[in-house]
């Protein structure tokens, strides 16, 4: 029986973590990153968006209208500001358990999104048994969802191990 393959993120002893993503989760990990990217700045109140920025009062509107004027652009900075750190970590093979929390951020973004798009509304689902009947941009989003979740475990285990 073969070994699993190694965490794509392993604890180091000085507190930091070794990064193995391969060329290939590089180069996912870069086009699912810019497609977040796109959406944010193509139209951030879209409703496959909605889950990055629930309602803060749903019983109000004045309240959240209010709410999102204060609050929206701030949120919205600060995950960009994740998305960038994100992105400059596909140069590094170790980084700072900051940069991994910002990693596991935008992959949640992302996973939210895509499930959003998918219409998973709850943690327990299945793909798809039979693959080869999805269209082509199905396809594409199980498999950004799905990478973005082994990746957003991967990252939560080596932040719970450290």
């Amino acid at each position: 029986m073969s070994e699993p393959p190694p965490s794509r993120f392993t604890p180091r002893p000085d507190g930091r973590f070794e990064v193995n993503l391969d060329e290939q989760d590089l180069d996912n990990l870069a086009v699912v990153v810019a497609d977040l990217v796109d959406d944010l700045d193509g139209s951030p109140d879209s409703a496959d968006l909605s889950r990055l920025h629930p309602p803060a009062y749903t019983d109000n509107d004045d309240r959240q209208m209010e709410y999102q004027l204060l609050a929206g652009e701030e949120l919205r900075s600060s995950r960009r500001n994740g998305i960038e750190t994100s992105l400059a970590i596909l140069e590094l093979s170790v980084i700072t358990e900051e940069q991994l929390w910002a990693l596991l951020r935008t992959l949640n973004s992302v996973r939210l999104v895509t499930g959003t798009r998918l219409g998973i509304d709850e943690d327990i689902h299945h793909p798809p048994k039979l693959w080869f009947r999805l269209p082509p941009q199905t396809k594409r989003l199980w498999a950004v969802y799905l990478f973005s979740s082994e990746l957003l475990g991967e990252a939560t285990y080596a932040l719970m191990s450290d």
